[in-house]
């Protein structure tokens, strides 16, 4: 066993981390593969993200992941930003090559390669695409559908503010925009459904939407992965509709991380979601 400090380490910077899966994502694929290293969680308050960033320069740090409230705040300290990472205007992940410090964001990609790993991009690309919300998650995501040719576009949104911001993002794309109240107008069209927001996560509001509007062959996803099945999707699989759960995301997230730091594409399977989906629920002692 390689003496602590000579482990490669990465880990997750954020605001409020414990909670994460990402340390038995990644610890499972170093099992799984029969690698030396420690996934670990930096909580850090804002007043010390400098710091922090400052301390991990001088860790023998392999690179980290960043979640809320950082993926902007980061961006001032790190020495170069991913061409995408600069469209979307968020880092979730960063590398560390020659002391210097690269930000990437795979929070986009890992959505879609969630959904093409079980439907077609062909199945949904060129048909209207609804998005619920237009927060950080939102503007990754409606980057690399656009990447991938997506032209119908409709954001569904409450914050009017986060809006502006979303359009200033992408003052060159056209997109279509309905207030919440006018979600239904748009659902009879939609292909595949994509909900961004906080709602139906655990401890916060459900998701009321009567998917009855949305046609048959509709996909519709979540980003929420705990609970894994959300009242959303609850209602989409009682009518018959293909669903995406916010699983996928989550281990394709961890999977683009891992490669960019080990060089190695782990597998995402059935063995590793029952591994995560177990952690949710450990056994009594």
């Amino acid at each position: 066993m390689l003496p602590l400090a000579k482990v490669p380490l990465t880990g997750l910077l954020g605001g409020s981390v414990q909670q994460s899966k990402s340390p038995t994502i990644h610890h499972h694929w170093y099992d799984q593969l029969n690698l030396p290293g420690h996934y670990a969680l930096f909580p850090t308050p804002p007043h010390r993200l400098a710091h922090t960033v400052e301390i991990f320069k001088q860790l023998p740090m392999l690179g980290f992941n960043v979640t809320l409230p950082y993926k902007i705040d980061i961006l001032p300290f790190l020495d170069h930003i991913d061409e995408d990472a600069q469209i979307i205007g968020a880092v979730n992940t960063v590398v560390k090559k020659n002391h210097q410090l690269i930000g990437y964001n795979f929070d986009g990609i890992a959505y879609v390669q969630s959904v093409v790993a079980l439907y077609p991009l062909e199945h949904f690309i060129d048909d209207t695409i609804v998005i619920l919300g237009s927060g950080g998650a939102t503007r990754s995501i409606l980057a690399q559908l656009i990447k991938q040719g997506a032209h119908q576009i409709v954001i569904v949104h409450r914050n009017l503010l986060s809006f502006h911001a979303l359009q200033n993002a992408y003052p060159h794309i056209r997109f279509q925009s309905l207030r919440w109240p006018d979600i239904y107008q748009c659902l009879p069209q939609a292909k595949l459904l994509i909900n961004t927001t906080s709602l139906g996560m655990l401890g916060q509001k459900e998701l009321d939407l009567d998917v009855s509007w949305l046609p048959d062959d509709a996909i519709v996803s979540d980003i929420v992965y705990n609970p894994l099945e959300t009242t959303l999707l609850k209602k989409a699989k009682e009518r018959g509709l293909k669903c995406v759960d916010g699983l996928g995301m989550l281990l394709y997230q961890a999977q683009f991380a891992f490669q960019q730091w080990f060089g190695i594409k782990p597998p995402v399977d059935d063995e590793v979601r029952r591994y995560v989906v177990q952690s949710f629920h450990p056994p009594a002692h």
